[in-house]
């Protein structure tokens, strides 16, 4: 959306500001949730949070503009490539397949660790304080590391989608290593969050300067469709793992592996977009 009724050329300030504020999220409800948890029921906590996405974020989208974009996104499309780019022609380009792998794997690994990190950290003795304050911490990482993206504003998204991707599996192996270190534990999970939350403004851009200026929309949302299935069969494949594997160390090896394959999807496209220039 932002790309459709923006102006181009401060399309990264937006969605570095937009994502950046959004990292306030979990930082908010993850002990807001513990908070509602020590009074009802995980459905009556359900309830509220369905109430909360009801009365608080559906009228928000009832004023979202909607119809065609401004003519910013003609104006500002590159002006040596054609208007309008198509599904096939996306369909036909290496680095949107590259991508396309690279962020359907984060989309798998991303809410899968999040959402077993605390009975993993349960089951690796520490307690339930203890997990959720590692929770907690994932929401100001987060913030942080957009915060300084857009401290930064560097120019290669290359070379910060790199860095980024490369964070996941050292977090991850970190926490294999050390599980019984809680400094690790903190460090490897600021990292992990850090990172996760500029991958989002990574993933929001990466259309944009490694493929075409132009038919942002569409092919995103491409990119989107099973990038969205994958992530909500994540959680369930990562509690498949551990019921076959019957720990959670089986899993964190599967999540080292998963974001190494990340990382080198995310390289392909960055070699093949500078190789096309």
């Amino acid at each position: 959306m932002i790309a459709k009724y923006f102006d181009k050329s401060k399309v990264r300030d937006y969605i570095t500001t937009l994502t950046l504020w959004g990292g306030f999220a979990s930082t908010v409800f993850i002990p807001f949730i513990e908070l509602l948890m020590s009074y009802m029921d995980w459905r009556q906590t359900l309830m509220v949070l369905g109430a909360i996405n009801l009365l608080v974020c559906a009228p928000i989208y009832a004023f979202l503009p909607s119809g065609p974009g401004t003519q910013a996104e003609d104006q500002n499309a590159g002006a040596n490539e054609p208007q309008k780019r198509d599904a096939r022609w996306a369909l036909m380009r290496p680095i949107f397949w590259a991508l396309l792998i690279c962020f359907a794997l984060y989309s798998v690994m991303a809410p899968s660790f999040r959402t077993h990190l605390y009975p993993m950290l349960i089951e690796w003795g520490w307690s339930g304080e203890d997990a959720v304050f590692i929770l907690a911490l994932l929401g100001p990482a987060q913030v942080a590391g957009r915060a300084l993206m857009k401290v930064f504003q560097t120019r290669s998204i290359a070379y910060v989608g790199i860095f980024i991707a490369s964070m996941f599996p050292l977090a991850f192996l970190a926490m294999i290593l050390f599980p019984e270190s809680y400094p690790v534990l903190i460090v490897a999970s600021l990292a992990y969050g850090a990172a996760a939350g500029t991958m989002t403004i990574v993933k929001g851009l990466c259309v944009l300067e490694f493929l075409t200026k132009s038919s942002y929309g569409l092919i995103n949302g491409m990119m989107n469709t099973p990038i969205n299935i994958l992530s909500a069969f994540g959680p369930t494949l990562a509690a498949l793992s551990w019921t076959i594997t019957g720990s959670y160390f089986g899993l964190m090896i599967g999540m080292v592996l998963v974001s190494t394959a990340m990382l080198l999807s995310f390289i392909a496209a960055a070699v093949i977009s500078s190789k096309s220039r």
